[in-house]
């Protein structure tokens, strides 16, 4: 399985999870609280990804989607690899997002290069989810759906990096 790049885990590896999670639990920012949410609950937003009831999937993508508008930097990374998991299991309900937010559309497939090179884990399992994307979105209704159509054609044209 893939492993993501994310903040809590160089926290973790600093020896400072206590410390992260009570210095951003009273903020009053929504993006802050977001990515808390995330990264306490990451296991049960995955699996309600993941999972075929589509009110769970778009509750946790919702989440995913504010939490990434609000990311930059290695925040960015996870909150967007929460998002790439919608992108191969909901589609179409991730589209509907991205074809109302066409200035959110335009930063998500600028970001791609640098989402797909701060994923962490074996080039096979990374270039895999690059093609289960593919094919996802190929299985999509792509009429008349801007989002799924760019993101397309931005990930059949995406070099996944081999470190």
């Amino acid at each position: 399985m893939v492993k993501y790049v994310l903040l809590f885990s160089i926290f973790i590896a600093l020896g400072a999870r206590a410390d992260f999670e009570s210095s951003i639990k009273d903020h009053e920012d929504i993006g802050t609280q977001t990515l808390l949410y995330l990264v306490k609950n990451r296991d049960v937003v995955k699996s309600n990804i993941s999972s075929e009831d589509k009110l769970a999937a778009s509750q946790a993508l919702s989440t995913s989607i504010l939490s990434w508008e609000v990311s930059d930097g290695v925040n960015g990374i996870e909150t967007g690899s929460f998002i790439l998991l919608g992108w191969k299991h909901h589609p179409n309900i991730v589209a509907s997002w991205f074809n109302r937010n066409p200035n959110s559309l335009s930063r998500w497939l600028k970001q791609q290069d640098y989402l797909f090179n701060g994923l962490l884990g074996e080039y096979d399992e990374v270039e895999a989810l690059r093609l289960d994307i593919i094919k996802s979105l190929k299985g999509s209704n792509l009429e008349n759906n801007i989002s799924s159509a760019s993101y397309l054609e931005v990930l059949e044209d995406l070099e996944v990096p081999q470190y």
